[in-house]
């Protein structure tokens, strides 16, 4: 299985990134002088923290990739016509939620006592770059929406876009999913998402053995459904509606 999603984003990477570097790089420098600045930071902090407490990070490479997808992906939709558009839109959707869910990995600061300061900063710093990702694929997709419907549908999409990105990043928390499970098992993933939604993040129904060990593992800070959405949505929005305003104002 993980050669077949490595070979997946092999080929999403050979397709993309020609376009990425032809156009949204000449445009969106800024976007990826701050996401290069963060990355390089963060790859000095894991070669110390790796030293210091013998245990790597190398997932978080692949994090890292799931994180970029999306920024490929809106750029790529807003470019283009017919039904790649709407691939690329969908794919952007439904890759969305990995560019935030970094920003929940605070629950394990103090897994390394000695080392609590350094999490912080370590885990603060993976955080933004990955909000980066994030936010820059969805400013991409703002101009694009408000360039066909007026400016307050543009904000009502920004805002349904939030929502459904923050429960996303609850169902990969809590739930043990990401977007490879839409493709992998689509109707255990519904199974499973519509049971936790309607019991409000009370009761979850994991269906395989080695995700229920993950979910054990990490549902340390789990809050209900509701709760977690009102309070990451209010956060992320406050977040973008600021960066926005401070662009429009130059």
């Amino acid at each position: 299985m993980k050669k077949v999603k490595l070979y997946i984003v092999e080929n999403i990477l050979c397709t993309y990134l020609p376009f990425l570097y032809n156009h949204t790089m000449i445009h969106s420098s800024h976007h990826i002088r701050a996401f290069t600045l963060f990355c390089l930071f963060w790859a000095a902090l894991s070669l110390v923290r790796m030293y210091i407490t013998g245990t790597n990070d190398l997932m978080l490479i692949w994090n890292l990739i799931l994180a970029l997808l999306p920024y490929f992906f809106a750029a790529f939709a807003v470019s283009k016509t017919g039904i790649w558009r709407y691939i690329s839109f969908f794919l952007w959707f439904l890759f969305l939620p990995n560019s935030l869910y970094i920003w929940t990995d605070f629950v394990h600061v103090g897994d390394f006592p000695e080392m609590l300061h350094f999490d912080i900063i370590y885990i603060s710093v993976m955080a933004m770059a990955w909000l980066v990702c994030g936010f820059s694929s969805l400013e991409i997709v703002h101009s694009y929406w408000k360039q066909h419907f007026h400016k307050k549908i543009a904000w009502m999409f920004v805002g349904i876009t939030l929502l459904v990105w923050i429960y996303g990043v609850y169902i990969g928390r809590f739930l043990r999913l990401n977007s490879w499970d839409f493709i992998d098992s689509p109707m255990l993933v519904i199974r499973e998402i519509w049971n936790m939604t309607f019991s409000n993040g009370s009761s979850l129904l994991i269906s395989e053995s080695h995700r229920i060990l993950e979910a054990t593992r990490y549902s340390v800070g789990m809050t209900s459904l509701s709760t977690f959405i009102i309070l990451y949505f209010s956060f992320f929005m406050m977040i973008y509606v600021s960066i926005y305003h401070a662009k429009q104002s130059r």
